[in-house]
């Protein structure tokens, strides 16, 4: 395990198996058995399969093109019991510099990095489908060799999570190099150091932390993104109108697994916007129950009884109800918590 977390997997037919265990965060250390990160399964041994299974993988994503992809070519999509999406995280066009020529490595790989943090549809794919996963799931992602673009991804889980970006560096670059080889470099590294001209663990070093930097210039925290849509829905013109009307906003989506501060993120901002928070748990719900559910009323109609269903208020609506009744404060935050859970 390098200095920074993550555990590697030994396999003899699958390279760079990782599993994201022992990263600090606010809330404690990330647990064992719910990431795994690695290189590509074409020829994954029906032995190391059984090994996988047994740490619990059952969801997959693959990351890679379709040029990449000989029918079959991922063991996982055809087993039972395991769930499997193919989520391309970049195309043909994607890196164009040629670093060979220019030896410009770090210019390279910040070319393609950053095309790929640009497909916000393929990241929600995978990442929506990775927070579907329920407690006892273990969810595996993989490109080809396991390096940039599942580097990119596990940057992004752990980002969520609240690991730092020192360890988020580090967790990138233990993929191309020992762990011992990344802790040392990282150990004298600093930001004025020159880049390299070719490509290294200092090279990666400098490209991840230049991504993140790129990433928090743009979007800011997690909590920040929050606050900054949750102000736009609140605000009203002159009249009192809602500058941004109601039928044009959209929920927020937060993803990630249990535990790492989503509620706590939502707690805060409505502290800070001095307004209200309804938290409410959708475990014990199927989207009937989140509805409303049906009660037999009578009706008269011609001269006849009859007996009809009709339904009830949805409990989610009367909790707000309830709120606003008990504090007074009426505009505020509905946080829908495990709503994975639904049935």
């Amino acid at each position: 395990m390098g200095r920074a977390g993550g555990k590697r997997i030994e396999l003899a037919t699958m390279f760079n198996v990782r599993d994201l265990c022992g990263y600090r965060t606010p809330q404690g250390i990330t647990k064992p058995g719910r990431f795994l990160r690695a290189g590509d399964t074409m020829f994954l041994s029906d032995q190391d399969l059984q090994t996988l299974l047994d740490r619990g993988v059952r969801r997959v994503v693959d990351l890679r093109m379709g040029v990449e992809m000989p029918e079959r070519s991922d063991r996982f999509a055809h087993v039972g019991g395991v769930t499997w999406l193919n989520a391309v995280m970049t195309d043909d066009r994607a890196l164009t510099t040629d670093w060979t020529r220019t030896g410009r490595i770090v210019a390279y790989l910040l070319e393609g990095y950053a095309r790929m943090l640009a497909d916000h549809a393929s990241i929600r794919k995978a990442l929506a489908f990775m927070a579907e996963a329920r407690r006892d799931e273990c969810v595996l992602f993989h490109c080809a060799s396991g390096m940039d673009r599942t580097g990119i991804v596990s940057a992004l889980v752990l980002g969520m999570a609240g690991v730092r970006k020192d360890d988020l560096v580090a967790d990138y670059a233990y993929a191309f190099a020992s762990d011992q080889e990344v802790d040392d470099v990282l150990a004298t590294w600093n930001p004025a150091m020159p880049f390299p001209p070719h490509d290294g663990t200092l090279a990666r070093i400098h490209t991840m932390h230049l991504v993140l930097d790129h990433l928090v210039r743009g979007h800011g925290s997690l909590q920040q993104y929050v606050l900054d849509t949750v102000r736009a829905y609140l605000l009203s013109d002159d009249d009192g109108m809602r500058v941004l009307e109601p039928r044009l906003q959209r929920p927020l989506f937060l993803i990630g697994p249990p535990g790492i501060g989503k509620t706590a993120i939502m707690e805060q901002v409505a502290e800070e916007l001095g307004i209200g928070l309804v938290s409410y748990s959708m475990t014990h719900h199927t989207r009937q129950s989140a509805l409303g559910l049906p009660v037999i009323e009578r009706h008269s109609y011609k001269g006849f009884e009859y007996e009809a269903s009709e339904y009830t208020m949805s409990e989610i609506i009367s909790s707000i109800y309830a709120y606003m009744r008990k504090t007074g404060i009426e505009q505020g935050i509905l946080f829908l918590d495990e709503v994975n859970c639904v049935s």
